[in-house]
């Protein structure tokens, strides 16, 4: 049986992810007062990701191939 933690961190990992899609589309927004609201969610996110090792399928793909194909976003 897991932890009550190890629940809620998944489900609060699943919650983020969802979350992807409008990061990435309130990043590439003109007004910088957009992107920049968005920008300490990212950075808690990126920090998350540094911490899971390794990555699912789903968190590479949200980083590496949907970025620059769906969005025209390059992160590195």
């Amino acid at each position: 049986m897991k932890s009550k933690d190890e629940v809620n961190a998944r489900v609060s990992k699943q919650a983020a992810e969802a979350k992807l899609p409008y990061l990435l589309q309130f990043l590439a927004n003109t007004d910088d007062d957009v992107s920049g609201n968005v920008a300490p969610f990212a950075h808690d996110y990126v920090t998350l990701l540094k911490q899971t090792v390794p990555l699912s399928d789903r968190q590479t793909e949200f980083v590496k191939v949907r970025t620059v194909e769906q969005y025209g976003v390059i992160w590195w």
